[in-house]
């Protein structure tokens, strides 16, 4: 389990992703999916285009 605030790479990528929440759950074609993991791209303020579940 990662902690709140690390930053890691996803497998083959080359942006930063600071970890900002555990066990989201997100609206996805009108289904609720529970993720591991909501991030945001680093250097980045958080908005709808710089996030990312995974």
């Amino acid at each position: 389990m990662l902690a709140i605030g690390s930053i890691v790479y996803l497998k083959q990528g080359t942006s930063k992703l600071m970890i900002l929440n555990r066990g989201p759950i997100i609206e996805v074609e009108g289904e609720q999916t529970w993720f591991d993991y909501f991030s945001v791209r680093l250097p980045s303020r958080i908005s709808a285009g710089s996030s990312a579940v995974f």
